[in-house]
């Protein structure tokens, strides 16, 4: 992960540990029992979240795919779009740290 955030440094690359967001989940009505699970979102607004491959290529693919420019965004689920809108405002506080 920290090599691929190195290749893309206009990416924001934080860490979300459910376990200590357990309300956060509830919430938002997400379960996760995969992982690595990843969100990619664009400011507030879900792009992908789902379980991926332990392999970097992969996720470099999705990332290059969902943030090209005029790329359109996919369609998501509801819990999705509810937690990219819950974590988009704490990006840059203390509480989540980058990679």
């Amino acid at each position: 992960m920290e090599a691929l955030a190195a290749r893309h440094p206009q990416v924001q690359w934080r860490w979300l540990d459910i376990e200590d967001e357990a309300e956060l989940m509830d919430a938002v009505g997400l379960d996760i029992e995969t992982f690595p699970t990843v969100l990619l979102g664009r400011e507030d607004q879900a792009l992908y979240l789902g379980a991926v491959p332990p392999q970097a290529d992969f996720l470099e693919r999705l990332v290059t795919r969902l943030g090209a420019e005029g790329a359109a965004p996919p369609e998501v689920s509801a819990p999705a779009a509810a937690l990219a809108a819950h974590v988009w405002p704490r990006l840059h506080s203390p509480e989540m740290p980058p990679l």
